[in-house]
């Protein structure tokens, strides 16, 4: 019976099956298992295959860890699964009063997966509207970026620094926008040197123009994760 299962919970159930010796006990379930043997024929399969198993991001949410944002996710699944388990029986109570009354005692929590759902995404990223800060934030960043992007692409297509650039591309060391330079020209753009490609021939700089713009970066982007933890 485990093995027909559509999830590791179920699997678990079935086997803890074990024979009853109470004859209300037996016939209660059998009453349960002549209710859904009746429902699979008039409706179908209720399918569970989203009836996830977040026992340890529950136990983590106990303790009060923080989940990190698939583990969220993963949360909004089952108690949306269980609310559409719940609804499922709400109209057909009359046919199934057992299942019915299985089914109410699953509390639905939508208010809680809604609120998930507003804030995090299915890949568990933190939407921008989960929080006014963040939204702020990432716009702050996105213009920040630009201005970067600016100032080091008028530096690269320049006559004055034309002879020093290696490459036209603007790309990131120690996560601030750099560009890449000739060794031997090193001294031609007023910059601070984060990395060497392998033949030591090219040097990726921070041309000082862009320093502040990237320390400001950098600001954005811890506040950024800051907003995301809490």
């Amino acid at each position: 019976m485990a093995s027909q299962t559509e999830s590791a919970l179920g699997a678990e159930e079935a086997r803890r099956l074990a024979p009853l010796d109470s004859i209300d006990a037996i016939r209660a379930a059998q009453t349960e298992t002549d209710e859904a043997s009746s429902y699979l024929e008039r409706f179908g399969d209720l399918t569970l295959s989203n009836l996830l198993d977040v026992r340890a991001e529950l136990d983590k949410a106990k303790v009060r860890l923080q989940l990190a944002g698939q583990e969220v996710w993963r949360v909004c699944v089952v108690l949306n699964e269980l609310s559409r388990v719940r609804k499922a029986f709400v109209t057909i109570k009359d046919l199934y009063p057992t299942l019915f009354s299985i089914s109410q005692d699953v509390k639905p929590f939508s208010s809680l997966a809604q609120e998930i759902e507003r804030c995090v995404n299915q890949d568990g990223d933190i939407l921008d509207d989960a929080s006014i800060n963040i939204a702020a934030i990432r716009r702050e960043k996105i213009e920040l970026q630009k201005t970067i992007n600016k100032v080091l692409q008028d530096i690269l297509g320049s006559e004055t620094y034309g002879r020093a650039v290696q490459d036209r591309i603007v790309t990131m060391r120690n996560d601030r926008y750099v560009i890449p330079v000739k060794r031997e020209f090193k001294d031609a753009i007023q910059s601070v040197v984060h990395d060497q490609s392998d033949s030591g021939m090219t040097l990726f700089v921070e041309p000082t123009r862009v320093i502040d713009l990237n320390n400001r970066l950098q600001i954005l982007q811890s506040d950024e994760k800051k907003e995301i933890s809490r």
